[in-house]
């Protein structure tokens, strides 16, 4: 099993909506939003790296 963390850049009034979005992706297993450099973190588990 590989994880990923995807970083996510979006406009703030879309945050919620960007990270809905994002949650319902394959292989997305879980969607925050933060504060700092970034607006959301994507973590993707998948069984294998390509």
């Amino acid at each position: 099993m590989v994880t990923a963390f995807v970083m996510i850049h979006c406009e703030a009034q879309r945050i919620s909506d960007v990270a809905q979005a994002v949650a319902e992706l394959p292989h997305v297993a879980e969607v925050y939003s933060v504060t700092g450099d970034v607006d959301i973190i994507a973590v993707l588990r998948v069984t294998a790296y390509e």
